[in-house]
């Protein structure tokens, strides 16, 4: 039998998520390169008044940063919405940023481990592969306490991404089997994945998400 309210949550999620995805891909594609104009002409105007030696010019500077920030945070913004650039290689790209702003933000080690270039010109599937990772590493962080946590993506006969921590494990908190999991394996599923999540051998928690080289046409090494 079919369950209708689970369907009609999932399409509903589903839709949401794209319509997030394509908001961040029109600020990426719209705003950021008018915002570059502006940035540009008003370091024009900086730089012609600066010669003039105007009063206006510290009014022209501060107009200058302004448009920066928001250069900036319009970034931030697409980032969050959309954070999978569109190109093969967006999915490592996007990792070792991930990994480097949990290091900053929550002072743990964090690294992703990627022996060989993987590849994915599948956009969907990297962007879920993406968010994954985020909330894994997010669980891991918020629940486990680890020190070190490891993100390793490899492409040997079947697209594996595992996030390891060093924390103290899934059985000890079971508050994080709550609707995190359940949103990794949704995502997980929807790109024809396995998910797993364990206590690692040593402790911690390892998350994995597994895809069949035979299901997955939109990556290569």
């Amino acid at each position: 039998m079919v369950d209708i309210t689970a369907a009609s949550t999932d399409q509903a999620a589903a839709l949401a998520l794209y319509e997030q995805e394509r908001l961040g891909q029109e600020l990426h594609d719209t705003l950021g390169p008018q915002l570059t104009a502006i940035s540009m002409l008003a370091a024009s105007l900086h730089d012609r008044l600066l010669s003039r030696d105007a009063r206006e010019t510290e009014l022209a500077s501060k107009l200058l940063m302004r448009i920066e920030q928001a250069k900036a945070d319009t970034r931030a913004i697409s980032k969050g919405l959309f954070p999978v650039e569109c190109d093969a290689e967006g999915l490592m790209s996007a990792l070792v940023d991930l990994a480097e702003e949990t290091e900053e933000m929550h002072e743990v080690v964090c690294r992703l481990n990627c022996e060989r270039p993987v590849a994915i010109a599948d956009n969907f599937t990297a962007t879920r592969l993406y968010r994954i990772a985020k909330e894994a590493v997010h669980n891991a962080v918020k629940h486990g306490q680890p020190h070190e946590i490891n993100i390793a993506l490899s492409n040997d006969n079947a697209l594996v991404l595992k996030i390891a921590d060093d924390g103290c494990g899934i059985t000890e908190h079971p508050n994080i089997s709550g609707n995190g999991i359940g949103i990794m394996r949704h995502r997980c599923e929807v790109i024809g994945g396995e998910f797993d999540i364990r206590t690692g051998v040593h402790g911690g928690t390892v998350v994995t998400c597994k895809i069949d080289e035979r299901k997955h046409n939109g990556s290569k090494n």
